[in-house]
């Protein structure tokens, strides 16, 4: 019986939390989405979909012929969110080749050795270039850009959320062992999460710009418009999936 009491506890203050995060009634769908992913599922568990999903859209970018973009680094992430690189140079590294497949120079003394002086060296004549291939060319560049808009969003939006996580639980812990109530844990955690809650706001209006650019161009290319179903779903998953992942870890310092 106590069992269920403490249960029937943690969710009561799981569902004030909700409705600090919300900034509406606590019922509201997406919130209550994300409290019952945060109960049926460890943090653990929530990381691995979240790396799921990052999984979906590398796959996605990757299969598709006129993107050309490689992902964001760890220590690119880091200056993003530093303030040291700024979101348009960012964008352009995102769209530079990668260097991984380039071959170091050899040494002379038996693969790259001159050909001998009387054997002649066939010659390729150039391809002639198709009118519309440099339009593709810059469909692929107009595309990829947008694809590197979406990455630099997203590290941006998660790395801000997860300072501010951090940011909450440190102060939280300073508190003399006492002071550490429900009470006071939503009390700090509220000031954070109107600060989320407006980040949010501005991090879905921006994607909607960027989406509907993305759509646009596409469309005006005849291209594969599932590209824009696939980032939209990905992008609400990784929001849906934070949340539970925020909500699991308030969670466990309830227990």
């Amino acid at each position: 019986m106590k069992a269920w009491k403490k249960v029937l506890c943690v969710l009561i203050v799981l569902l004030i939390l909700l409705a600090l995060l919300a900034g509406l009634a606590y019922w509201q769908r997406d919130y209550l989405r994300a409290l019952k992913v945060a109960i049926q599922y460890t943090s653990e568990e929530l990381e691995e979909k979240l790396a799921e999903n990052q999984q979906m859209i590398q796959e996605a970018m990757d299969a598709h012929p006129d993107i050309i973009v490689r992902p964001i680094t760890e220590e690119e992430r880091q200056e993003l969110l530093e303030g040291t690189l700024p979101r348009e140079e960012l964008i352009q590294q995102l769209l530079k080749p990668s260097e991984e497949g380039k071959e170091p120079d050899q040494e002379s003394g038996g693969q790259n050795e001159a050909a001998p002086e009387n054997t002649p060296v066939p010659t390729e004549s150039p391809k002639p270039v198709e009118p519309d291939e440099n339009e593709k060319t810059d469909y692929q560049q107009e595309l990829s850009a947008i694809v590197a808009q979406v990455y630099v969003l997203q590290a941006e939006y998660t790395g801000i959320l997860d300072n501010m996580f951090e940011a909450a639980k440190a102060e939280y812990l300073a508190l003399p062992k006492e002071q550490r109530t429900r009470s006071n844990m939503l009390s700090i955690g509220s000031r954070y999460l109107n600060e989320a809650t407006e980040l949010e706001k501005q991090c879905d209006a921006e994607m909607d710009d960027i989406v509907s650019s993305m759509a646009s161009l596409i469309e005006a290319n005849n291209g594969d418009m599932d590209l824009v179903d696939t980032v939209i779903y990905t992008y609400a998953n990784e929001k849906s999936l934070k949340k539970s992942w925020y909500m699991s870890q308030l969670k466990a310092h309830l227990n």
